[in-house]
């Protein structure tokens, strides 16, 4: 089971170019049911929020550096761009699936932009050059990225605009920056993991497939004895209710589909190539569990003559829980990952440092960045 790390959106091209902010750009804060909502920016409200400012009206000022209302919209456009390659969507006009990505996603741009600039801040205090080879690197990185590993810098220029571009470099050129500062602000090695972390991973992969075996079998044994049950006389829709271990839903007929539906090696599609209707499986390996499976009806669907005839077949099923395997990687996919772990730990503690000892103003008096309390601060 792969766990996905949130990462802050201040440094890397990649997270930034795809819009992946933190918990702010997607549910606003203080968001749970029955709980009163704090200070902050809710995304349904930014529009509004921005729609009598000017370009250069001040959104955020950030130890007397200015974050405008253009600064904004320039950021949006950019991830608009981006995410319309990555998802190879038309570079103009209005696009549904594109207006809302960013409908979603642009609460997190002021954010950004805020830790953005602190981070230069500090890169300028340490005194810290860009590396014209890691920006290089980095924009390659990025490219790829979107889909379009190719992509030379004139040719990427042409399609998203000097402007964007011009926005786009500067911002990996503060990333080369903002790598090393991040470096030289922890105490932590970023740059290499030893054999010994790399083993005990491992080991740690192994113990949990070791427990996913044992609980697997229980939930093998639990579907094997449920379809004896059916094949018995007992009735898969009744039994199913009580004996389901996952949605107790998924004991209702599903509706009907075809096997082109499946992908070919797809375990499911195997067993009703053969299958007879009434016919019980034999517990299948699903996305959501283990189930047993019963064909209620394969009726042929209307085809063009001539052609190869073509079912549509209704299932009901009975699931278990499942437990998946851990993925299995090399020595260097781990270190990549736990290498990427360090960093974004790094981040975190380095953005939360920076931000509790800058001077955050709001001079149009939206809070769009509530500022955590300082350590030892009363609640």
């Amino acid at each position: 089971m792969q766990v996905r790390l949130k990462i802050l959106a201040f440094l890397f091209p990649l997270v930034l170019l795809t819009g992946c902010g933190d918990s702010n750009s997607q549910e606003g804060v203080g968001t749970n049911a029955g709980e009163q909502k704090k200070p902050g920016v809710y995304i349904s409200e930014m529009s509004i929020l921005l729609k009598d400012m000017s370009d250069g009206d001040v959104i955020a000022r950030v130890n007397g550096v200015d974050i405008t209302k253009g600064d904004f919209i320039r950021r949006r456009k950019l991830m608009d761009r981006l995410y319309r390659i990555k998802k190879n969507l038309p570079m103009k006009g209005k696009n549904k699936k594109a207006a809302s990505h960013l409908k979603y996603r642009e609460g997190s741009i002021i954010e950004e932009l805020m830790k953005r600039e602190l981070m230069k801040q500090g890169a300028d205090k340490a005194g810290i050059q860009y590396n014209s080879k890691r920006a290089s690197r980095l924009f390659k990185e990025t490219v790829k990225d979107l889909g379009c590993p190719r992509e030379t810098k004139e040719t990427f220029k042409n399609r998203i605009g000097q402007e964007l571009f011009d926005l786009l470099s500067l911002m990996i050129k503060e990333d080369t920056r903002a790598e090393v500062f991040l470096q030289q602000s922890t105490t932590n090695d970023l740059s290499s993991v030893s054999e010994e972390r790399i083993a005990a991973y491992k080991a740690k992969v192994d113990r949990f497939d070791a427990r996913s075996k044992k609980k697997n079998e229980k939930s093998h044994q639990r579907a094997m004895k449920f379809r004896e049950k059916v094949l018995n006389g007992a009735d898969f829709k009744k039994l199913g209710l009580k004996a389901a271990q996952v949605s107790p839903n998924y004991v209702e007929e599903w509706e009907s589909f075809q096997l082109m539906e499946l992908e070919s090696g797809d375990p499911l599609r195997k067993w009703l190539e053969t299958a007879k209707v009434g016919e019980l499986s034999m517990p299948i390996d699903l996305d959501d569990g283990l189930a047993i499976i019963k064909l209620v009806s394969k009726e042929k669907a209307d085809t063009p003559e001539g052609m190869k005839p073509v079912y549509d077949y209704n299932l009901t099923r009975c699931t278990f829980f499942a437990y998946q395997y851990a993925i299995r990687q090399t020595d260097d996919e781990i270190r990549n990952m736990l290498l990427d772990e360090a960093r974004n730990e790094a981040r975190q503690r380095l953005g939360e440092k920076l931000v509790s000892e800058a001077v955050i103003e709001f001079p149009n008096g939206n809070q769009f960045f509530p500022k955590p309390k300082a350590k030892g601060a009363k609640k």
